[in-house]
């Protein structure tokens, strides 16, 4: 079982045990039984959150749901990285209520805010995040990497988590090993990359890049749209889905 998974289970636990020992001290106010009831909790949830978590992040059905395709990549793109991720946002920003559990993610740094499962993939002219379809909102983010001005590591306690700041937004996402990829990025980074006006052709319409972003809180087929990151068609919050996928190698 792999880091994330384990940790994954471990905040699990920790926050349902603590919950049950709140419940059961605003009960009974006996200090050592409350104690015990948590511990209880703890020790059973979390190892059977952390199995579930990996089984389901390494189910067949899910890779293939947050790999990227040739169809998702930009004329003479390749796939430098990939790595599991959640994107952090906002449920409100979408028309959503809170997620289950939403008061107590304050507790993990996360208040009135969600995280959205899917893949992180980082290419030779961008970072693309993906999500899988068990989500409340899925679709893609796209980020060409000129536009970013700061990479940090901003985790909390277990909450493994990096900032992306580009001219246009703040994007936060949780996944293993931050200092590793800020080193991957600022390689890909320094290396060959799109000069404007090649990434200017990437686009559609000709606008320049500041203003490319997908529309603004536009349903369709029941889902929403929302986006303020500049990218292509295929980099906003979009809801197609290809027929054939493969999970490219981390380099």
């Amino acid at each position: 079982m792999k880091l994330p998974s384990i940790l994954a289970g471990a905040v699990f636990g920790l926050l349902l045990g603590g919950i049950q020992a709140a419940q059961q001290l605003a009960d009974t106010g006996m200090v050592g039984r409350s104690m015990s009831i948590g511990l209880i909790w703890m020790v059973c949830a979390g190892p059977l959150f952390a199995l579930a978590a990996y089984l389901f992040v390494n189910s067949r059905y899910v890779r293939k749901q947050i790999c990227l395709d040739d169809a998702d990549l930009l004329a003479g793109e390749q796939i430098l990285h990939s790595a599991l991720a959640n994107l952090v946002v906002r449920p409100k920003d979408f028309g959503l209520g809170k997620f289950a559990f939403g008061d107590l993610l304050w507790l993990a740094g996360m208040q009135d805010k969600e995280a959205i499962g899917g893949g992180l993939h980082l290419t030779t002219h961008r970072l693309v995040f993906k999500s899988h379809r068990l989500n409340r909102l899925r679709g893609s983010v796209s980020i060409f990497l000129p536009t970013i001005v700061d990479l940090r590591n901003s985790s909390l306690l277990l909450l493994r988590r990096l900032t992306v700041t580009t001219g246009f937004a703040r994007i936060d996402l949780i996944t293993p090993q931050v200092d590793q990829l800020i080193a991957r990025i600022e390689q890909a980074r320094s290396a060959t990359v799109p000069s404007t006006a090649a990434m200017q052709d990437f686009l559609h319409g000709g606008l320049p890049l500041a203003s490319m972003a997908c529309s603004r809180s536009a349903r369709s087929s029941g889902s929403i749209r929302r986006s303020i990151w500049p990218a292509t068609d295929k980099g906003c919050w979009s809801w197609r889905a290809s027929p054939w996928w493969r999970c490219p190698r981390s380099s």
